[in-house]
């Protein structure tokens, strides 16, 4: 297997085929990306599973949340009172994927939409407060979530509001 490549595709499961396919199509859009992603988290959630294991999920999803995906999975688990392995395989088959991933994915989220609607002052208030190790760091990170660098956004952002501004002149 060394220097070999393997397309991901082939690694989900059959039920995720799809979902990879639909989040490809949309990897230069990251609003319906991080819709589809929400839709499918939610779907997930209403599958049939042990309710004692969704509830604890629902929980787990609900402390990262409230954090904005900046709370560790140490702190999360510890919170509720169970172990990291025990979080780790009910999130894995209720969801799809790991409660980090997940807290990745919320954190992202929250960051995308503070820079869309230019809610921050400066890069470091945005870095300080999302517990990202460096600037470096969030760049790179938000860049593989987003296909798109935060500058990228915020002149985006900056634009829109320019060119809506002219409309009303």
């Amino acid at each position: 297997m060394v220097d070999t490549f393997i397309d991901i595709g082939e690694l989900l499961y059959t039920d995720m085929q799809a979902f990879y396919q639909q989040m490809l199509a949309h990897k230069n859009e990251p609003e319906k990306a991080m819709t589809l992603l929400q839709e499918w988290f939610v779907g997930r959630l209403s599958t049939k599973v042990n309710s004692e294991k969704l509830q604890l999920v629902q929980q787990a999803c609900e402390r990262i949340d409230e954090g904005s995906g900046v709370k560790t999975i140490k702190e999360v688990y510890t919170g509720m009172g169970i172990s990291k392995s025990t979080l780790e395989r009910h999130f894995l088959e209720v969801v799809g994927i790991t409660p980090k991933m997940y807290s990745r994915i919320v954190r992202f989220n929250k960051v995308y939409n503070i820079l869309q609607h230019g809610q921050y002052n400066t890069w470091q208030e945005v870095i300080y407060n999302f517990n990202f190790y460096d600037q470096a760091h969030f760049i790179k990170d938000f860049k593989k979530f987003f296909n798109r660098t935060p500058s990228e956004v915020h002149k985006s952002r900056v634009n829109s509001n320019e060119l809506l501004g002219s409309v009303g002149d």
